[in-house]
This record gives structure tokens, sequence and C-alpha cells, in this order.
């Protein structure tokens, strides 16, 4: 696997080209499929799963001397990106419900931003803290609580399990907004396939793969993930007897070389 460019842009968005080679013929295309498809829906990564805001029982309410109404607000705190860290990363993988509290407190006339957002120490960081969240036009308070979560693909806030997990975000309060969000942290997969020569002269098959991801990870660990994911579901259907003969086998040729 070879990384052909790299390109960060300004809306902290990334895309890189990678070339894996060589694969007989009739390979690239069915390995770009599976991991086109892995990229795009098995991946996971952190979004906001629900809010409060000052007093507010729905998203249909009006907020006093904020600009926007908590529709539009929603929409903006949809655009922001959350990257984990190594610890956030442990933690995530031992609880499968695993929830980080956030909250934003302002005090107006002010305009507020993503920046302005508390989290807990040594979980998460804003990649975009610019973002901007709405503007409050006179002397008031703002108040919002976040519950951030992890998944995967599109989350809808009605296909998710609404047990309460914690009494602050309880789906049966009517001060809780449920948000629908994208988790994917990729935005785009596209691969094409070109015939080759290997050093032997034989007729073989390059797969070059573009990743566009959000930024929250990059084009590189998504494709390390996708390979895992793939690897570990053939590997649960060889079955663990089966595999460990073929894992034997390998191993015997290779020190016959």
């Amino acid at each position: 696997i070879t990384c052909l460019e790299n390109i960060l842009n300004k809306d902290h968005s990334q895309s890189t080209s990678f070339r894996i080679e060589p694969l007989e013929i009739g390979q690239a295309i069915t390995l770009g499929n599976s991991l086109r498809r892995v990229l795009l829906s098995d991946l996971t990564d952190y979004g906001i799963k629900g809010i409060k805001i000052n007093d507010i029982k729905n998203e249909y309410s009006s907020i006093p001397f904020v600009r926007e109404d908590p529709l539009e607000i929603i929409a903006n705190l949809k655009q922001i990106l959350f990257c984990e860290s190594i610890l956030t990363h442990q933690d995530s993988k031992v609880s499968k419900n695993f929830r980080v509290p956030a909250f934003l407190f302002a005090a107006g006339p002010k305009i507020i931003t993503a920046g302005l957002i508390k989290l807990p120490k040594n979980t998460l960081t804003i990649i975009n803290p610019e973002q901007y969240i709405c503007t409050v036009i006179k002397h008031s308070d703002f108040y919002c609580e976040l519950d951030i979560g992890k998944s995967k693909e599109f989350h809808f806030k009605n296909s998710s399990d609404r047990s309460p997990e914690t009494n602050n975000f309880s789906p049966a309060k009517p001060k809780t907004i449920l948000i629908d969000y994208p988790y994917s942290p990729v935005i785009n997969v596209g691969f094409k396939v070109k015939l080759i020569y290997d050093s032997q002269g034989n007729l073989k098959e390059a797969l070059q793969l573009e990743i566009i991801t959000k930024g929250t990870k990059s084009p590189k660990r998504c494709l390390q993930e996708a390979l895992k994911s793939l690897s570990d579901l053939f590997y649960s259907l060889l079955g663990d007897s089966l595999a460990l003969h073929i894992l034997s086998d390998i191993s015997k040729k290779i020190k016959d070389k």
C-alpha cells in the first residue's frame, strides 16, 4: 500500500490517494467494493446525541434574546467536529454506551462559537472551534448541555435505544432534545482499477483508492480500521480451528523459504 497524495483542506477535511498493488486480475474491483462499503458504513465517530438549551422543552420553542431558533442552533451544532484522545479511545472500547458530557455557558451580548464548549479533560478535542453556533443579542444568559456519544453511519434519534443512561439526559424528560447526526468520519470514497505489469512481466491490477474524511480521523487511520474490520469478518467466518490451520501452513512455507 503506497500513499500517492495527501491534501489538507481549509474546512479541516482530508483527502488521500492510496495505491494497492500488485493484485491478480479481478481482485482489485472486489477489494475496492469491499473497502468502500466498510469505509462508508462501519467506521465510528463522535457526535452530539442530545442537548438541553436554557429552559426550552422542544426544538420548536423560542429562546429569548437569541437570534437563532433551536432548529438553526441544532444545524450549527451538527457541524462541530470532535477528535478523541488515546484515553477516550480505550474507554470507549470498554463501554458500549460511552458518553462524554459537555456544557456551554455565555453571558450576552456575545457571539457563541464551538470554542466556548467545555469538555472533560483528556477526552475530546474540538477541531473547528471557530464553528458558529448562535448570537445572544442582549444581556441574557445562554446555557447549553450536550450529550456526546460514539456511533457509526447516520444516527436517527428515534432508532437508537431510548433507555436513559443518566438523569441529565433522559429522553423521557421534555427538556432533552435528541439530534440526528451523521457519525461516519468518511465523506466519500472513490476507486479505480488500472492494469500494470509486475517485475516479471506478468499482467496484474492496481487499485487506486481515494478517501475523503471530515478531519476527525485521517484517511490512513480509516483505511487501517477498514482493513481490520474486513480481516476480523473473514477470520470469524473461517472459524478458529481452520484459521489456525491456515496460519500454521503459511508459517511453515515461510520457514521453508
